[in-house]
């Protein structure tokens, strides 16, 4: 993505996060999120353009909706118990909760 350094580069200014613009984790990190998202909305019914500016039809499998709760309340779950005790582990249950459910529609 090209997007990722100048994000980087945001998050590395704000104090609150701890991040420094050389550390490839905090590049990885923000590559992945951009990623993950165009593929989850390609996966909706209503698609995106994942080769924008190209001329193309947004490309749309149609396998989830677009507010899906099933989809979110793992993930939603996984972050609240994370804030409340700092287990990543909620993280990762949450987030295979969420996935799986994905690959279920899929």
């Amino acid at each position: 993505m090209i997007g990722t350094p100048f994000f980087a580069w945001i998050f590395s200014k704000i104090k609150f996060f701890k991040v420094q613009f050389k550390d490839p984790q905090i590049h990885i990190l923000i590559f992945l999120a951009l990623i993950t998202h165009m593929i989850l909305d390609a996966m909706t019914i209503y698609g995106t353009q994942l080769f924008w500016p190209l001329p193309t039809h947004p490309i749309g499998i149609g396998s989830i909706f677009i507010i899906d709760l099933l989809y979110t309340i793992p993930l939603l779950v996984g972050v609240i118990w994370f804030l409340s005790n700092r287990s990543i582990k909620a993280i990762h249950i949450g987030l295979t909760l969420s996935s799986f459910y994905l690959l279920w529609c899929f």
